[in-house]
């Protein structure tokens, strides 16, 4: 199924182009989330956010997540941050599409401080992967690079008092450690909810002697409701506030 859903995809790339693909693609996913198939773990993490302040979407992909970040939180402002450039134009057309003036985009990578990054988008049996486009950190033979601009999120005007940062996407394959090293004060002092995805690899208990050092209880979602962590085989977590489990449900 999976080397016939391949080839269908590299047809439709080939005809149609990346950028006119990507764009019908998020149409299609945004329809499927909001009216079919809707994510209950992701929903479940709309659900705790504040009714009004600052979300950040780190790793937004094709923009999806942010829309539907936004609709279901219609006080709230979200910031979405996306530095591989076909991604990134495809998310700017799907919010010019809307339009919505809460919704604020980024041709950005996050990282621990300044620098110009270099990324890749996977292929599959020619197919190109944009959803796990990924900062190279190794020597990887025949990939196609993209060099991206990086910042910290303290650095970023949306994130800085006196805004109230009140909750955190991030998706960002693998390099959320730095992400989060550079957004310590933001994290420190506003104290967001934070949905992550987390590698099973030795990065994994960096990120969560962080999170901990900041304060935060590691939890998962079931399938109907969050509990701590105990070594479940999961990908996405729940970084929540010590105390406020008890009311999170």
């Amino acid at each position: 199924m999976s080397k016939m859903k391949r080839g269908i995809q590299f047809i439709l790339q080939q005809i149609l182009g990346i950028r006119l693909y990507l764009y019908l693609l998020v149409r299609w996913q945004l329809f499927v989330q909001l009216h079919l198939l809707k994510d209950k773990e992701f929903l479940h993490f709309i659900s705790l956010i504040p009714e009004k302040g600052v979300i950040g979407d780190i790793g937004a992909n094709l923009g999806v997540t942010a829309v539907i970040i936004a609709k279901n939180k219609p006080l709230c402002k979200v910031v979405a941050f996306e530095p591989v450039p076909v991604n990134y134009n495809c998310c700017r057309q799907l919010f010019s599409s809307i339009p919505d003036d809460r919704l604020v985009l980024y041709e950005l990578a996050l990282s621990n401080c300044k620098s110009q990054l270099m990324m890749t988008i996977p292929q599959e049996s020619g197919v190109h992967m944009h959803g796990l486009s990924k900062v190279v950190e190794t020597n990887e033979n025949n990939a196609q690079l993209i060099e991206v601009q990086s910042i910290p999120l303290d650095e970023i005007p949306e994130f800085t008092s006196p805004n109230q940062v009140v909750a955190l996407k991030i998706d960002v394959e693998n390099f959320e450690w730095y992400v989060m090293q550079g957004a310590i004060n933001v994290i420190s002092k506003q104290k967001p909810i934070i949905f992550c995805e987390v590698w099973n690899n030795n990065r994994k208990e960096l990120t969560f002697e962080l999170v901990k050092k900041l304060g935060y209880d590691i939890l998962i979602f079931n399938g109907e409701k969050l509990v701590p962590y105990e070594n479940q085989h999961v990908l996405n977590f729940f970084f929540l506030p010590n105390s406020s489990f008890n009311t999170a449900g």
